[in-house]
């Protein structure tokens, strides 16, 4: 009896003993299940996005016995979110340029170091997950891809995905593992571009184009180590991406930021709310079914091109010059940036004739907004020299400041030009959406005014000569001696008087 009461409590010891090692292998697995899909939840695997309308709302696309919360899934986000969190205070309502165009935006600090953290400046570009997207930027004055450009690579890891879903070759691939019509070039640029940008941001953003060439050869931008040489051989080429992954070169080109080392490196560290690897585009030649990335180490791997390995993306991209206005910064952070684009969904026009009176001017403005856009701000902006996209001349910004808002009736804006303006000086209206919510700001290109030259008033409705005298600050004398009135009992509305 004792015997079998012995072997009946080891039974259950060790039936207990399973149970328990099942519940914590399934609590594991569940919590590294839901970090995952919570971080990439709209998560871009071809085969199981169900539509583009549920993939373009942000609607789960996947099926699972346990759906997840995700309004009420608990993670830790701690310091995750911190930089963009203190700005968000920051970003009041006077903006702050710092110039046309790109403006101070500068290019990265060459590392000395492998354990050197990546130094330089930051542009916020796009919206994921409720989130800015904040980019690091590689090249201010970029040539490489065809139309000049400002070359950014995300700073963080926005979402897992694969290279290639089935180990198959798609149409006009050339393997599994190769860039150009790979799964990966299509999540980027046919769905996760339009999940991201708004219309006018991804019309800012260039298709880029790139030759190939041999890797550390006479045509390469940086020198790498012969093994990563040796290992992927070319540049990889893009024909037209909007939205692309760094090359093996460029994660080397120090003038990028990046230092120049195989093995550990920390200036190719990112993060991702978990996620830690990433993905690039240069085709491993030996092993037509590994793509390279980099690790949480910052070290440069090989990893399966399927499901197999489930890994980070992290996307790059190139902005238009001619579509910066100029770019701002209203942060704590002098190397932390937004962008003002040009939109030709909006428009602004003088209204009527402007009135001047000693260095005051009065305006009268109307304006156009079409398709989504909208206005909320009308700028006054003064430069040295005349207007150019892309400030190709070099104009510097002499004033930049908030005339008002064109929601009222009377949409006659006043402003004063400062005493300590140069000869030559260029005066500009714009109309502006700041959008404090989002990363990027719109504007109407700039409506250059025709100031005159002599004071001058246009008759209202309503007005005599005495009060006009009286607001002007002059005697009707005066007004009678310099204009063509031959009856100061009738005045005719709209006429033009000077003073």
């Amino acid at each position: 009896m004792i015997k079998r009461a012995l072997e009946t409590s080891l039974v259950l010891y060790i039936l207990i003993l399973l149970a328990l090692y099942a519940l914590i292998d399934y609590s594991q697995k569940k919590m590294d299940h839901d970090q995952i899909a919570f971080y990439s939840y709209v998560h871009y695997k071809p085969s199981i996005v169900k539509s583009f309308k549920e993939h373009y709302t942000g609607v789960p696309m996947y099926d699972t016995e346990d759906p997840i919360d995700y309004e009420n899934l608990e993670l830790d986000y701690e310091n995750k979110y911190e930089l963009d969190l203190n700005e968000q205070y920051a970003f009041d309502s006077i903006k702050k340029i710092s110039g046309l165009g790109i403006g101070t935006i500068s290019d990265p600090e060459i590392p000395k170091d492998k354990n050197d953290e990546w130094r330089g400046c930051y542009v916020y570009f796009g919206k994921y997950n409720g989130q800015k997207i904040k980019y690091k930027v590689l090249d201010n004055d970029s040539k490489k891809f065809g139309t000049k450009s400002l070359f950014l690579d995300c700073d963080l890891v926005l979402f897992t995905d694969v290279f290639d879903d089935d180990r198959r070759i798609n149409e006009g691939a050339e393997s599994q593992n190769s860039w150009e019509n790979s799964d990966i070039q299509k999540t980027l640029n046919d769905l996760f571009i339009y999940e991201a940008f708004s219309r006018q941001e991804r019309d800012a953003i260039i298709n880029s184009y790139t030759d190939s060439y041999e890797l550390n050869g006479p045509e390469s931008d940086a020198y790498i180590d012969e093994l990563t040489a040796f290992r992927f051989k070319n540049y990889t080429p893009l024909k037209g991406d909007k939205l692309f992954l760094l090359d093996a070169e460029d994660i080397y080109n120090p003038n990028y930021g990046y230092f120049n080392c195989a093995g550990i490196n920390k200036n190719h560290m990112k993060d991702g709310f978990g996620i830690y690897s990433w993905y690039i585009r240069s085709k491993y030649y030996s092993d037509n079914l590994s793509a390279p990335q980099i690790n949480r180490y910052g070290n440069l791997m090989l990893y399966e091109v399927d499901y197999g390995w489930i890994n980070g993306v992290s996307p790059a991209l190139n902005i238009d010059y001619n579509k910066v206005l100029f770019s701002s910064n209203n942060t704590p952070y002098k190397n932390v940036y937004y962008l003002t684009l040009l939109s030709e969904d909006i428009q602004t026009f003088v209204n009527g004739t402007i009135e001047k009176n000693g260095n005051y001017y009065s305006v009268p403005l109307d304006f156009y907004a079409q398709n989504d856009s909208y206005i909320n701000t009308v700028s006054l902006l003064i430069l040295d020299k005349e207007f150019k996209e892309g400030n190709e001349n070099g104009a510097n910004v002499l004033e930049y400041y908030k005339l008002g808002v064109p929601y009222f009736k009377d949409k006659t804006f006043e402003f004063e030009l400062p005493d300590d303006l140069p000869d030559d000086y260029y005066v500009y209206v714009i109309a502006e959406n700041v959008n404090y919510a989002n990363a990027t700001d719109y504007a109407s290109y700039p409506l250059k005014l025709s100031l005159p030259e002599r004071n001058l008033y246009v008759i209202k409705k309503g007005d005599t000569l005495s009060g006009i005298a009286k607001k002007l600050g002059v005697t009707k004398e005066e007004i009678l001696k310099q204009n063509d009135i031959k009856n100061p009992n009738i005045l005719t509305i709209g006429k033009v008087i000077y003073f």
